[in-house]
């Protein structure tokens, strides 16, 4: 029932005009709007449950059959799902937070819609969201595990292929250029490696080769010297750098075979593209003179590596002047003519 007026309209009374006012009551079939509606399967088909309430407003103090709340309302149920009719259910599901409720004013009532489910609303993507994150976190946190694994055997490897110092400068974009004034060098070659190489199959080289240099590398490791590099037949390694040690100690360390030389030289990274970590200096050329001009399985040392093993600390060292078949001292080397060298023939533990 609605109020309206009636603009231009009046009646006259006794000689007063007076405006025209009225009401208009609406009468609608329930029923059939909500079959019409289809609101009763659409519900359903959605697994909703529903309740249509009218709440007319009444004086106070005013006594109806219907159910009245704080004496200003009385509540009917227009429409509502089969499961809900009579049962009373919402009066306890209204109070919880996950059931939604509409209302509408009119001049003369309330309409409450009240919509859920019959166990509350539960969240759909809540039922795969914990499966699918814990799922996800398992194979993030085994990915970084894998990466910082992965991270872990490359530094490894860069750190055998050059000084972790060097690494380091190399990571901040720096030039690496170092200069060590007293360290001992050491080259050693395997006597007629080319013929041998050439009776041999490309495994067979390949294997022999990865044999003896592993056991070298195992001295490498036990004595805390430097492994610069290896080509074919030849090893180099370098003793107090880049790991400073006092020079008789550096010396005393690269004792392995073939020919030392000791003094200063310059280490650094060449090249951007597969970069090397280098020596440079007489130094190096000196010890592979002396290895070039060493006798087979002796090893030749410099006058200066004679000196510092001398003074070695942890070792004792028996070495012997090289001399000539006719008892001439040192050996001829080119680029220096003929130098005093010594041979390294025997070591025991320092007492």
């Amino acid at each position: 029932r609605l109020p309206i007026n009636l603009p231009g309209q009046s009646l006259r009374l006794q000689g007063k005009e007076y405006g025209c006012w009225g009401w208009v009551t609406v009468v609608l079939n329930w029923d059939k709007l909500l079959d019409v509606v289809g609101v009763y399967t659409r519900f359903e088909r959605e697994g909703l449950l529903f309740e249509l309430l009218r709440s007319n407003r009444i004086s106070p103090g005013r006594r109806s059959d219907q159910n009245t709340e704080s004496g200003h309302f009385a509540s009917t149920v227009i429409a509502g799902s089969k499961e809900l009719l009579g049962s009373g259910e919402w009066g306890e599901k209204q109070s919880l937070t996950d059931n939604l409720t509409f209302s509408l004013n009119t001049t003369d009532h309330v309409w409450t819609m009240t919509v859920g489910y019959k166990d509350g609303f539960t969240v759909l993507w809540i039922r795969w969201t914990v499966p699918l994150f814990s799922v996800a976190s398992l194979i993030f946190c085994t990915l970084i595990m894998f990466a910082l694994a992965s991270r872990q055997q490359h530094l490894q490897l860069l750190y055998k292929m050059m000084p972790r110092q060097a690494i380091a400068k190399l990571k901040k974009g720096e030039s690496v250029v170092e200069k060590y004034d007293d360290v001992s060098v050491y080259f050693s070659d395997i006597i007629g490696f080319t013929s041998m190489a050439g009776e041999m199959t490309p495994i067979q080289v390949m294997a022999m080769l990865n044999d003896l240099y592993t056991q070298f590398d195992e001295l490498v490791d036990k004595y805390n010297v430097y492994k610069v590099e290896t080509i074919g037949g030849a090893y180099m390694v370098l003793g107090g750098a880049p790991n400073v040690c006092p020079p008789a100690e550096g010396a005393e360390k690269v004792y392995i075979r073939c020919g030392i030389a000791s003094g200063p030289v310059v280490a650094g990274v060449v090249g951007r593209a597969m970069p090397r970590y280098c020596l440079f200096g007489d130094t190096v050329n000196f010890a592979s003179r002396m290895e070039s001009t060493s006798k087979r399985m002796q090893i030749q040392i410099s006058e200066l590596t004679y000196y510092l093993l001398r003074n070695a600390p942890n070792h004792k060292f028996k070495m012997g002047m090289r001399r000539g078949p006719d008892g001439s001292a040192g050996v001829e080397v080119k680029g220096k003519g003929r130098v005093m060298t010594y041979w390294i023939d025997g070591i025991e533990e320092a007492t």
